[in-house]
């Protein structure tokens, strides 16, 4: 049988599993073909890279081998610095996503944070320029996602061109989870986020819970932004806004024009998945309404010390996901799992990922030594 759709991102197994949710047949095409993707995959099949960039030429002759062009294209993370490659892919498929001129807007600095500057939405200090004295500021990649590109800014380093530079701002860091229709947006939930704060790369995506400190009127002020920016930025299906949380409000960090790793943590609370709602969405339908789950749900990354790790299946929990293969060779800083836990408390929730995460990462360091 032909597949549904076809989900190509930096991983798609959280896409995945929310399509095999709704009954759709996919096929998968990401960097790691976990385990876990290909038991929700009709087919899946991992692609080169370089980092974590796709592999242009051989991600778009992998498409055109495992699918006909009349099966439709769900994109993940991997297209915000190719936009070339989102329109080799999209080229005469049907696109549930956003454009490559929509993903390029959004992930372009200088559009961006003029655009917020213009709607009177806060953001940290940004520059296009290393600033004369850097301290406190961090060097970004443009279109660059997962946090691990991150870096705090230093005089004595020469920057490629596609850098640029934001002030570093405390606070909590969040994000928000949204459904767009290319008008208007439907918040699916907030999130507290997490980074490694350690490492060779100190920001890179560590997790996330379904719960953060957010005034009503704070929740409704970047309810409305969101909107608003959907509607700019002609933004469809679901999309992450990180932010920082302070004691002035929130300031936006940027967009992230795609489904986010946080569906993880509000599939299963929506009435129809998340996959479903973002197809709708898409097409121009967003609902009336979604419900807010009283489960607190919460995942983190286990992340590796390096060296070729022995991971049989029986090595996992039923509370981890991304399941690499068996004597998979994975280099330090390279994501090894994610882990999950759910409760009644953010508090209980935490006590319980942090236990898991710590016995998992032992069990590793006891077979990698």
């Amino acid at each position: 049988m032909t597949p549904s759709h076809l989900i190509i991102a930096t991983t798609g197994r959280a896409l995945a599993r929310s399509a095999w949710r709704s009954g759709h047949r996919v096929a998968v095409l990401d960097l790691f073909a976990d385990r876990d993707t290909r038991d929700y995959a009709a087919v899946c099949q991992r692609i080169p890279a370089s980092g974590w960039d796709l592999d242009a030429e051989a991600t778009v002759l992998a498409a055109d081998e495992i699918c006909p062009a009349s099966v439709p294209l769900v994109t993940g993370s991997g297209f915000e610095n190719q936009p070339a490659l989102l329109d080799a892919l999209a080229r005469g498929r049907k696109l549930f996503g956003n454009s490559s001129a929509t993903v390029a807007a959004s992930k372009d600095p200088e559009y961006l944070f003029t655009l917020l500057d213009r709607l009177g939405v806060a953001h940290p200090e940004t520059s296009l320029k290393l600033p004369d004295n850097p301290s406190g500021w961090l060097a970004k990649k443009i279109g660059g996602s997962g946090g691990a590109h991150v870096r705090w800014a230093r005089v004595d380093e020469t920057y490629p061109a596609d850098t640029y530079f934001q002030r570093h701002v405390e606070g909590v860091c969040a994000s928000v989870l949204f459904l767009a229709d290319g008008h208007r947006a439907r918040v699916v939930g907030f999130n507290e986020v997490w980074s490694r704060s350690a490492g060779d790369a100190p920001f890179a995506y560590a997790g996330a819970i379904n719960r953060v400190e957010l005034s009503p009127a704070l929740r409704s002020r970047i309810s409305f932004d969101v909107s608003v920016l959907a509607g700019e930025l002609g933004l469809v299906g679901l999309n992450g806004m990180d932010f920082i949380v302070d004691r002035d409000g929130y300031r936006v960090l940027e967009i992230n024009p795609r489904p986010t790793a946080t569906i993880d943590l509000h599939d299963d609370q929506a009435a129809g998945t998340l996959f479903d709602l973002h197809l709708r969405a898409c097409a121009g339908a967003l609902p009336a309404e979604l419900e807010v789950s009283d489960t607190v749900r919460a995942h983190a990354i286990v992340y590796s010390s390096g060296g070729r790790l022995q991971t049989p299946r029986r090595a996992f929990s039923d509370w981890c996901s991304d399941l690499p293969a068996d004597a998979t060779g994975i280099a330090a800083g390279m994501p090894v799992c994610t882990i999950h836990a759910i409760g009644g408390s953010t508090g209980e929730v935490r006590r319980l990922l942090n236990r898991r995460q710590a016995s998992l990462e032992n069990y590793f360091m006891e077979k990698a030594a």
